[in-house]
C-alpha cells in the first residue's frame, strides 16, 4: 500500500511539471529566452531618472572628450547604449553596424522582444540623422533620410503627453538641446526655496524618433534618448560654486562640521568631484565653432561663477 502510494504521488508530480512545462509554452517563454527585466520601462520618468542615476553613479570614470550617452530603445525596451566622443555622429537604419564609435546602426541590436511594428519601422529608417555639440553646448540634428523623423526637445520630454513631437525637415540642422535655454532654468531653479534639481537634471535628456512617432514615448516603435553630459556638468559645477560661496560665509570650524554633515546628508554627484567647467560659460559664444566636446572645456580646478550679462 506504501509503495502504491508513492508511486501515486510521484505520478501527481510529474504530471504538474508537465502542466508547467505546457503552461510556459503557452506563455512563449523559455529558459533560453534572454528577457532582462532591468531593461523595460512602464513609466518615462522613472526611465529617464534611471538613466541620469546611471551616468552620475560612473561620473568619475568619464572621459573628458565624452559629450552626450546615447540610449537605443525600442518602444519600452532599452536594446543599446553608447557614450559618444566623435565630433559627429551617424545614426541610421544599418543592420551590420551596430556601434563604431562614429555610427550607430539601429538595426545592428539583438531584441527578443522585438513586434513586428518595431521591425517594419527598422527596415525603412535609411539614412537617417546625424547628431554633433556646437561650441555652445547646443546638440544639433539635421536628418538625412527620406522617412521622418520626430523630436522632443529636453524641456518637452517630461510633458509628452500635452506635446506633439516636432517634424524634421531634410537637410536643414535643427537644435535638438538648447544650452541657453538649460541655463535659464539653473537659475530660475535656484531661486526656488525647495529646488528640484532631479528635475532639471532629466531635462538634459532629448529624443528622436524614426519614422513614427507617439504621443506616448513608451509606444514609439524605434527611438533614442540623447543625454547631454556637458549639460550634466555644467549643472555639478553651479551647484558646486554656490555650495563654496556658502562654506566661506561661515565660520571656520562650523564651516568645516557643516561640510562634514552635507558630505553625508546630499547627493552623492556632488561629493568628492572636481569641477570641470565649459569655457562657453565664461566666454563670448561668437568665438569659432568647435564640432564635439573639446578636452579643453574641462578644468581640473575649482570652478568660478559664471559671468552674467547684466544687459540681458
Amino acid at each position: 500500500i506504501l509503495e502504491v502510494t508513492a508511486l501515486r504521488i510521484k505520478m501527481q508530480r510529474e504530471r504538474g511539471i508537465m502542466s508547467r512545462q505546457r503552461m510556459a509554452e503557452s506563455l512563449n517563454i523559455s529558459a533560453g529566452d534572454d528577457i532582462d527585466i532591468d531593461d523595460v520601462w512602464f513609466d518615462e520618468a522613472d526611465l529617464m531618472a534611471d538613466h541620469i542615476a546611471g551616468i552620475l553613479a560612473k561620473w568619475e570614470c568619464i572621459d573628458d572628450d565624452i559629450w552626450a550617452k546615447i540610449i537605443v530603445m525600442q518602444k519600452n525596451h532599452r536594446v543599446a547604449k553608447a557614450f559618444v566622443r566623435t565630433p559627429v555622429l551617424t545614426v541610421n537604419g544599418r543592420k551590420e553596424v551596430g556601434f563604431n564609435g562614429e555610427v550607430l546602426g539601429l538595426a545592428g541590436f539583438e531584441n527578443t522582444l522585438m513586434d513586428s511594428d518595431t521591425e517594419r519601422v527598422l527596415n525603412v529608417v535609411g539614412e537617417g540623422c546625424r547628431l554633433k555639440m556646437d561650441d555652445g553646448g547646443n546638440i544639433m540634428v539635421k536628418m538625412t533620410s527620406k522617412e521622418k523623423i520626430f523630436c522632443r526637445s529636453s524641456s518637452d520630454f517630461r510633458e509628452s503627453k500635452n506635446t506633439k513631437n516636432v517634424e524634421l525637415d531634410i537637410n536643414i540642422p535643427h537644435k535638438l538641446f538648447d544650452m541657453r535655454k538649460f541655463q535659464h532654468t539653473i537659475s530660475r531653479e535656484m531661486r526656488r526655496d525647495n529646488p528640484d534639481w532631479g528635475k532639471v537634471r532629466q531635462q538634459a535628456i532629448s529624443s528622436l524618433a524614426f519614422v513614427q512617432g507617439c504621443p506616448e514615448v513608451l509606444d514609439q516603435p524605434v527611438w533614442i534618448m540623447v543625454i547631454n553630459i556637458v549639460a550634466l556638468d555644467l549643472l555639478r559645477s553651479r551647484l558646486d560654486s554656490v555650495k563654496k560661496v556658502t562654506l566661506a560665509a561661515d565660520d571656520e570650524t562650523v564651516g568645516k562640521i557643516g561640510d562634514k554633515q552635507q558630505c553625508k546628508e546630499e547627493d552623492p554627484y556632488f561629493s568628492g568631484l572636481k569641477a570641470k567647467v565649459p569655457p562657453f560659460v565664461n566666454q563670448d559664444a561668437e568665438k569659432h565653432q568647435i564640432l564635439g566636446h573639446p578636452v579643453s572645456w574641462h578644468r581640473k580646478v575649482g570652478p568660478s561663477p559664471p559671468v552674467r550679462n547684466p544687459s540681458k
